[in-house]
């Protein structure tokens, strides 16, 4: 496979980056990334010029695919809906 961002050890960061906040999603990154040198790395990562927002979505889509492939082509989706409505106010 082709490196994303034009080098392998950029691709492999990505890897370890997003599984470290796959772990705990809502955290935030010094809480993701608990130990000082991952933090660090991360957030080195995450400045370098190479690195795009277009290419780590790309990232997640070919791992998406990957694994509807491997399930078979089943896809279970969790949607969520935040409408919220308010009739404190007595008006419709």
């Amino acid at each position: 496979m082709k490196s994303l961002f034009g080098d392998v050890r950029l691709d492999k960061r990505l890897e370890q980056v997003t599984e470290q906040i796959n772990a705990i999603p809502v955290a935030s990154l010094p809480k993701a990334l608990e130990e000082w040198s991952s933090l660090k790395a991360g957030y080195r990562f995450m400045n370098n010029k190479k690195v795009t927002h277009a290419g780590v979505i790309e990232t997640e889509k070919q791992e998406t695919w990957r694994r509807i492939e491997q399930d078979q082509g089943v896809v279970l989706l969790a949607v969520q809906d935040t409408t919220s409505f308010n009739f404190a106010n007595g008006r419709h």
